[in-house]
């Protein structure tokens, strides 16, 4: 099992959660290496992301929000991979 998770639970996005897939990376891809991943509001979104989707990296509240109202917060989007501005993730 990997410990690896810099964006997701599913690094390799094979559709396998990392906690249960044994070909998981267990080092960052090169391009998560060179990821910025800094975090100037500590909400767990990297300032890149947020900027990218229109939130604001000094507003820490954002992270809460649920823009396509289907039960999951931006950070829980994110971490999914799934699109915070589309119902297709919706909870059940």
């Amino acid at each position: 099992m990997s410990s690896f998770n810099p964006l997701g639970p599913d690094a390799d996005n094979d559709g396998i959660l990392d906690a249960d897939d044994p070909d998981a990376p267990t080092a960052p891809p090169e391009s998560a290496e060179k990821a910025d991943l800094t975090d100037t509001d500590a909400d767990g979104l990297p300032d890149a992301w947020e900027t990218a989707h229109g939130f604001d990296p000094n507003d820490a509240a954002d992270a809460a929000s649920d823009q396509d109202r289907d039960g999951l917060t931006a950070l829980d989007e994110f971490l999914s991979g799934t699109d915070e501005a589309k119902k297709t993730s919706a909870v059940s």
